[in-house]
């Protein structure tokens, strides 16, 4: 499975779309050259993963991402500061995965109660991962609320910087369905609407547009 690197050409598009990367993934390096990192503990992630929080596409900004070089980091964005110590993922047991997400949903809850207006879209609603059994580089979801009696669909129009045709499985939260398309901008092949994914199957690595919301059974 290829490895999610950011070229200089990436850096480059992102700066002309005047979205530049949080300063952690300015320049991330390609696995070879990306410093050690131990295999436990808050902060500490394996050799040349990312990990990355994007929020629903608008008619002004197709893509709206901030990647970070630690699963800790990226947590902290998308729950605006409240949760600053997540674990390394790959050290996490199943029950250590359940904790965080109630933390992380709690701290949705807490933004949304808060109106923090720094922070649109303060709930994740999704984890996508670049490794089947989510495991490798992670990007979250965010979006302005759950879909617990919100009928809304976020879309999230380009996977880009380093996630086209990357993405292996996938969790839905907060109530929330979701579909990935083959294609930017929900064309080709598609998902079937799914909760939890573990192995997308036949959509492994071609994933490079979603949807996620209120998606009632077909």
């Amino acid at each position: 499975m290829r490895s999610l690197v950011l070229s200089a050409a990436v850096v480059s598009t992102v700066a002309a779309f005047g979205m530049a990367l949080a300063p952690a993934a300015s320049a991330t390096p390609s696995p070879s050259e990306s410093p050690s990192a131990s295999s436990s503990g808050a902060g500490q992630t394996a050799r040349g993963e990312q990990h990355c929080v994007i929020r629903p596409s608008t008619s002004k900004r197709p893509v709206n991402m901030n990647c970070y070089r630690t699963y800790t980091e990226a947590v902290s964005d998308v729950t605006g500061g409240r949760v600053a110590d997540a674990p390394d993922p790959s050290i996490m047991t199943s029950a250590d995965r359940a904790a965080l997400d109630r933390r992380i949903a709690a701290a949705g809850q807490a933004g949304k109660q808060a109106g923090v207006l720094a922070d649109e879209y303060p709930v994740r609603v999704a984890t996508a991962w670049e490794h089947e059994n989510y495991q490798g580089s992670s990007m979250m979801f965010a979006s302005k609320q759950g879909c617990y009696g919100n009928y809304n669909v976020y879309k999230y129009a380009e996977l880009a910087y380093g996630w086209n045709d990357i993405i292996s499985s996938i969790q839905t939260f907060e109530g929330c369905r979701g579909l990935l398309y083959e294609h930017t901008y929900f064309g080709g092949s598609y998902t079937y609407r799914f909760n939890k994914l573990s192995s997308l199957g036949r959509m492994n690595d071609r994933a490079s547009s979603a949807q996620i919301g209120y998606m009632p059974n077909e």
